[in-house]
């Protein structure tokens, strides 16, 4: 074979190589993340995003549930079983975690048109509490009208309000991978998460997934009937499942003025107040379970008047008043 010719050939070899490990499709490193605020942890049934290079040749999206496990030739698979998509592209590819992974560590790989990446890994924990937002703010709407709640719309003490959450892995009735979620019966979560509007406890109806879609969450609330003063326009939403994952949003609501303090107020209170022997201020300590709850005590006769409640220890449903009803249906 002439040099020139063998020369030629030896080129056209590597020029292929190159186009072929051009398209190898590769996830980023730490690129799988969840859907909602993109934190690298997932659960099992929860939506998740993947951002890479060369991951599809272009740009497709599912129209149909159950979900596909095929977009434009692009197959993810999470610890070996096929996820199903939601959309694909040259850089991001949306799909649904298995309900079948296991809590720890999976390996997530994407196939393009046969040519299969390298592994990424991504933690799996059974609760990522992460609600979806927009404008940087949690989607929460009125739980009867669906409209949305923002600084124009606050919610108001004792309103049933629903928060769109991505993360609910451990269920009573999990759907099937890529399937939509069933009314009846609904798929619970099996923790039922601790939710506070800034120091008092929020009233929990429902946590679980929406009937007909797949794999969003919701969790249903009644807000306290007694909101604190307050000089601030919002106040932090916080949910817990336990584990350490917790999602904290602002929530606006209607709050009743507190007036700042006068010079007189702020005199009285400059002065020292009396020794008062014998009692102790007792309040039981906060955890990641349950939310602080102090104990309501008085002061001796000759140490003045009782100690007055702090906001925190209001109960959501005072004895005076029945509770709202949970909606009939979610």
């Amino acid at each position: 074979m002439p040099q020139s010719l063998l020369k030629s050939v030896l080129l056209a070899v590597l020029l292929c190589g190159a186009a072929w490990t051009q398209t190898v499709p590769t996830i980023n490193q730490g690129g799988v993340v969840e859907a909602a605020q993109f934190q690298p942890m997932v659960a099992p049934g929860s939506i998740a995003s993947l951002f890479g290079q060369y991951l599809a040749g272009g740009t497709f999206q599912a129209d149909t549930i159950p979900l596909p496990t095929e977009l434009g030739s692009v197959q993810v698979t999470v610890d070996g079983v096929l996820a199903p998509l939601f959309y694909v592209s040259n850089g991001q590819i949306n799909f649904q975690i298995p309900f079948e992974t296991a809590p720890g560590t999976a390996n997530v790989i994407v196939n393009r048109n046969g040519v299969v990446g390298p592994a990424e890994p991504v933690q799996v924990k059974d609760y990522t509490p992460a609600a979806f937002r927009s404008s940087g703010l949690g989607i929460v709407v009125d739980n009867a009208t669906g409209s949305l709640i923002n600084a124009g719309n606050p919610a108001t003490a004792g309103q049933i309000i629903r928060v769109y959450m991505n993360g609910f892995g451990d269920l009573d009735h999990p759907p099937a991978t890529g399937a939509a979620s069933a009314s009846d019966p609904l798929a619970r979560t099996i923790v039922v998460p601790q939710v506070s509007l800034g120091d008092q406890p929020v009233t929990v109806y429902y946590a679980g997934m929406t009937p007909g879609l797949v794999g969003l969450g919701q969790i249903d609330m009644g807000l306290p009937e007694d909101l604190p003063a307050s000089l601030r326009a919002s106040l932090p939403l916080t949910i817990d499942f336990g584990g350490g994952v917790i999602d904290e949003e602002e929530l606006f609501v209607t709050l009743p003025s507190r007036s700042p303090p006068t010079q007189a107020s702020r005199s009285a209170e400059s002065r020292p107040s009396p020794p008062c022997r014998g009692t102790r201020s007792k309040f039981r300590t906060r955890s990641r379970t349950s939310p602080a709850t102090p104990v309501r005590q008085t002061s001796p006769s000759t140490c003045g008047s009782p100690i007055r409640t702090p906001p925190s220890e209001e109960r959501p449903w005072s004895s005076r008043r029945r509770p709202r009803s949970p909606p009939r249906s979610l």
